[in-house]
């Protein structure tokens, strides 16, 4: 979707293929797009490095706000308890029968 907002120049109605995109807001795309730009490329790593950012400020905010409340030691504990959640991590992955590997 990032990829053909970038060809097509339409940043406010997302497309795949040509067929209107309505599975995620473009605002996320439009940061993708961002990032291959700013990046010169269309890889997989440019692709996953948005979201890494995006938890690392968020583990930042957590960082300052428990801060306020509470020691150093806690701030940093319940911050990187968070960027490091396997949940947050794995966002979410259901065990399904096709991802069991027995």
């Amino acid at each position: 979707v990032a990829f053909e907002m970038g060809h097509t120049g339409n940043y406010v109605v997302p497309t795949t293929h040509g067929e209107v995109y309505y599975a995620k807001p473009p605002l996320y795309n439009i940061v993708l797009m961002g990032f291959y730009k700013a990046f010169g490329s269309y890889s997989l790593p440019i692709t996953r490095m948005p979201p890494l950012v995006f938890l690392f400020l968020t583990g930042l905010v957590i960082f300052f706000f428990t801060r306020r409340y509470a020691n150093l030691e806690v701030a940093t504990l319940v911050s990187l308890l968070y960027v490091l959640s396997a949940d947050i991590l794995l966002y979410f992955y259901k065990l399904s029968p096709q991802n069991c590997h027995h």
